[in-house]
């Protein structure tokens, strides 16, 4: 840790690399040295009840894969997963999972193009593939638990 009063922000390092700082305005930034807001920081961030996650996992056409699965107890997740095939269709989806550790309730925020949405198995949370071929979803979540 290194701080020098007034001048400089308090920064967090491992190995030599900077992980954190509080800024001179005294925001708390993680992963990052900018607090402009933009959403191109892809760090993880776990803060009290609320834990962030992202990934890649590919799905055949027309088929369904697991991307993550919730932890027990009492919990909300936001959840976005997409799809780029490199034509002007959205096939981004976006989900609110509410779970109690058992049983898992998913509302649809929006369902993508062709057949592509964010399920649940049990207590794993699925994308599934209308049929737009063989294709890597980039998915992200957002944890909101109680316990």
């Amino acid at each position: 840790m290194r701080y020098q009063p007034f001048t400089q922000p308090i920064y967090f390092a491992i190995a030599g690399a900077e992980v954190a700082r509080f800024d001179t305005g005294g925001r708390l930034l993680v992963g990052t040295t900018s607090s402009d807001g933009s959403i191109s920081n892809t760090v993880a961030v776990v803060g009290g009840n609320l834990i962030t996650n992202r990934g890649t996992v590919s799905v055949g056409n027309a088929a369904t894969v697991t991307m993550f699965s919730t932890t027990s107890g009492l919990a909300n997740y936001l959840v976005s997963a997409a799809v780029n095939v490199g034509d002007a269709t959205n096939y981004a989806c976006a989900a609110l999972v509410l779970t109690d550790g058992t049983s898992t309730q998913v509302v649809q925020l929006r369902n993508g193009a062709n057949g592509t949405s964010i399920t649940a198995s049990g207590q794993a949370i699925r994308f599934t593939n209308g049929a737009i071929g063989t294709q890597t979803v980039y998915w992200s979540v957002a944890r909101m638990g109680y316990s």
